[in-house]
């Protein structure tokens, strides 16, 4: 997973300057392979038949269905772990809503409490509310992909 983000960043950064990117050194994405796909073949001998079982498909992961495997290369997490993400940041984002919103209610409806240090407290939490309906879901998919 770091080694494409590491491509990314650096074709991305490339893109910016307006360089042609390099050209990338096969060897060492084909010797990084396996340890993505979930391979145990620790000693990187390409030619072990361990390696042309896993390349062909009739090894390591032969069992596992084309769409799970699909799955697999797109989320960090099980379906599981997704899940209680998904779970835990809608609670933060429902309960954060709703309570900063009701700090900003009782300090405008209430003259008494419109107070400099208060009005302070609204600022903070209005500012909390834009990161919550901003930055929290984006945080979701980056911990998600």
């Amino acid at each position: 997973m770091e080694i494409g983000s590491e491509m990314f960043s650096m074709a991305l950064a490339l893109k910016l300057q307006r360089v042609t990117p390099p050209t990338p050194d096969v060897a060492s994405l084909r010797l990084a392979e396996p340890m993505i796909r979930g391979s145990y073949n620790t000693d990187w001998d390409t030619s072990s038949d361990d390696f042309d079982d896993y390349q062909t498909g009739s090894g390591y992961n032969s069992t596992v269905s084309s769409e799970s495997q699909d799955n697999e290369l797109f989320y960090r997490h099980s379906f599981t772990m997704t899940a209680v993400y998904c779970v835990a940041y809608a609670i933060v984002f429902t309960v954060g809503l709703i309570g900063n919103s009701f700090v900003i209610a009782v300090v405008m409806r209430a003259p008494r409490m419109r107070t400099v240090t208060n009005y302070f407290i609204v600022n903070l939490a209005l500012a909390d509310i834009l990161v919550i309906v901003f930055c929290l879901p984006a945080t979701l998919m980056s911990n998600i992909f």
